[in-house]
């Protein structure tokens, strides 16, 4: 997983999800699962931008990074 999504950040993140939302067109707190939720870079915008978002992850390392991007 982390060789694979090394190159990957935050804003990159946000430029696919703001494409694919636009595509969508999901109403503003729409419920959306991310399966696998990795370190949580989905979950955590797709939260900011009104959506209640579940995710879920094979590795508990991943669950606990993914938990600290959504921490208050």
């Amino acid at each position: 997983y982390y060789a694979l999504y090394q190159h990957r950040n935050e804003q990159e993140a946000e430029r696919f999800l703001d494409v694919l939302m636009k595509h969508l067109k999901l109403p503003l707190g729409a419920v959306i699962a991310d399966l696998p939720c990795g370190k949580g870079r989905h979950a955590a915008y797709l939260g900011k931008k009104g959506f209640k978002v579940y995710g879920a992850d094979l590795s508990p390392v991943n669950i606990q990074l993914a938990q600290g991007l959504n921490a208050p």
